[in-house]
Formats: C-alpha cells, sequence, structure tokens
C-alpha cells in the first residue's frame, strides 16, 4: 500500500500511505483483535517493512540533496 502512495504522489503521499498503514496495523492489533493474542511479532511483521521503505526514501533524499549541492 505505501508503495501505491509513491506511485501516486510521490515522497509526499508515500510517507501518508506509510502512517495509515502502521496506524492501521495498531488498530487491527490491539483493539479489534484484543481477544486473540497479540504478540510483538505480529506489528513488527506489519510495520517493519513500511518503515524500510520511509528509511531508504530518506536516504535516497538525503543522497540527491548532497549530490545537487
Amino acid at each position: 500500500m505505501p508503495l501505491l502512495g509513491f506511485w501516486l504522489g510521490g515522497r509526499r503521499w508515500l510517507r501518508i500511505a506509510a502512517f495509515a498503514w502502521v496506524a492501521n496495523a495498531v488498530w487491527r492489533e490491539l483493539f479489534e483483535e484484543a481477544l486473540d493474542a497479540t504478540t510483538a511479532s505480529d506489528l513488527v511483521s506489519r510495520i517493519v517493512p513500511v518503515l524500510l521503505l520511509v528509511a531508504i526514501d530518506a536516504v535516497r533524499t538525503r543522497t540527491l540533496a548532497a549530490q545537487a549541492s
């Protein structure tokens, strides 16, 4: 989903879609499925890939800015 945000609107929408994805994962794990045993691995498996995408984008942005200087 966050990659779709990047494809549709660039870096800004990547961050918006990533935030929405993480918020949805936290909501689903902590509130909707509260009766099930929520483990840290469930949250990590949903959140870490999105954080990696945002981190890669941040590194690419800094690299491009440094090259432009």
